[in-house]
């Protein structure tokens, strides 16, 4: 089983619930959904077309879990973060390849280097 991991806010606030408590209920049962058929797999199971490798500029070394709701493809990103750990960093929806924001992949190399710094920027949450 993999463990889910969650970069923090300054006041202690997961960026996974802050970004779930603003959608609609649709995306937030596709998320569900997404992460409950993930959560068993293997390490081999994180794979397209349910996770993608980011390989490009700002976003290489990331990775975006695939969701489309309504036409709209949303992109939770973040990295693998240990052995069966997956963290989130950042939030973004995508439309011809550009994602928004377009400076989503700094904003989660930021807090990747924050989570380096200071373990407590991340916690571990539950679906």
């Amino acid at each position: 089983m993999w463990t889910l991991k969650s970069f923090t806010n300054p006041e202690g606030k997961t960026i996974v619930g802050l970004w779930y408590a603003a959608q609609s209920e649709g995306v937030k049962t596709a998320f569900r959904t997404r992460m409950k058929f993930l959560i068993p797999l293997g390490e081999d199971g994180w794979d397209r077309p349910q996770v993608g490798q980011l390989r490009h500029g700002d976003c290489k070394g990331l990775y975006e879990i695939v969701l489309k709701v309504n036409k709209v493809q949303h992109r939770p990103i973040g990295y693998f973060s240990g052995k069966m750990e997956f963290t989130f960093l950042a939030f973004a929806t995508e439309r011809d390849n550009t994602f928004d924001p377009p400076n989503v992949c700094t904003t989660a190399k930021q807090r990747l280097e924050l989570i380096r710094k200071d373990n407590n920027r991340v916690r571990e949450f539950r679906i």
